[in-house]
């Protein structure tokens, strides 16, 4: 069963800013005793919060010729090792690159009209291609 989504308190959100830094001083971020000191949160939930939200100097919104020149050549440094691309753009996080990446500046990305011929004749249903798959006519 789902737990119930919940807003961040800024309670929370200081008890997080607190526990980041005592953490950060020993090392790497150890999520699972972060969120044992926020109650009704999971590891998954701080980690994201903190990297998406609260931690400073990360840029939202619309991106910059300068920061898509940069993620290019993170890319081809790093490849889809977002983590490491998200190093050197410095502002944006992982998924913010991925995201710009795979929707955006990717030169493998189609971007000609589509057109029937295009479809493949089978649509394959379900998680393994080729378990159900009906005909498409044309």
């Amino acid at each position: 069963m789902a737990r119930e989504r919940r807003n961040w308190t800024s309670g929370e959100d200081a008890l997080l800013k607190k526990a980041v830094s005592q953490g950060l001083k020993s090392g790497p971020v150890n999520w699972h005793n972060v969120a044992a000191l926020i109650s009704g949160r999971t590891n998954k939930d701080c980690r994201k919060r903190w990297h998406y939200t609260v931690a400073a100097g990360v840029t939202k919104g619309t991106w910059t010729a300068e920061e898509d020149k940069q993620l290019c050549l993170a890319v081809e440094k790093h490849g889809t090792k977002w983590s490491h691309v998200a190093l050197e753009m410095e502002k944006r996080n992982g998924d913010q690159c991925s995201k710009r990446w795979n929707d955006t500046i990717d030169p493998t990305i189609d971007r000609s009209a589509w057109t029937p011929g295009k479809a493949s004749r089978s649509y394959y249903i379900g998680m393994q291609p080729g378990l159900i798959a009906i005909d498409i006519p044309g």
